[in-house]
């Protein structure tokens, strides 16, 4: 009885290991389809106090805590910033803005702030939607091109 205990145990571990390699397999490949819809170089032009603003965004990999992403602004801001990936979410791909230290530009002012992040999103027409959240308040967002 106690060997028959066992054996159904280990029969139970058997296809638990089964059902989990199995789901690791998946998230990875949706994180590999992701990888190549949000990794390369994006721009676009946005509206900003009635002035065009040209926007870029470059993401090298969707690698968690290192500075994978540079989001640029030519003039009238004319700032940029990196930014390190923190994961997936429902929504998008999420990636943070460290502090920023010793900058008084509309980058440093606006994303150097607490809890700022910016949220990737492709579209369904191949473009990329990026929102800029900081704290709990949107700042911007916009749709950018592949280069």
């Amino acid at each position: 009885m106690i060997r028959d205990h066992y054996q159904n145990r280990e029969l139970e571990v058997k296809k638990l290991r089964t059902i989990l390699c199995t789901l690791t397999v998946l998230m990875c490949a949706d994180f590999a389809d992701a990888s190549d819809e949000v990794v390369g170089e994006w721009n676009g032009i946005i509206t900003t106090e009635s002035l065009p603003q040209p926007v870029s965004i470059s993401v090298k990999s969707l690698t968690v805590s290192e500075t994978v992403l540079t989001l640029r602004y030519s003039l009238p801001r004319n700032c940029s910033m990196t930014a390190e990936y923190g994961g997936p979410s429902q929504a998008g791909e999420i990636f943070y803005f460290p502090a920023a230290s010793n900058r008084y530009d509309w980058c440093a002012t606006t994303l150097g702030r607490a809890q700022s992040h910016i949220k990737l999103t492709p579209t369904e027409a191949n473009d990329l939607r990026y929102d800029i959240v900081s704290g709990k308040s949107s700042v911007e967002s916009g749709i950018l091109t592949r280069k």
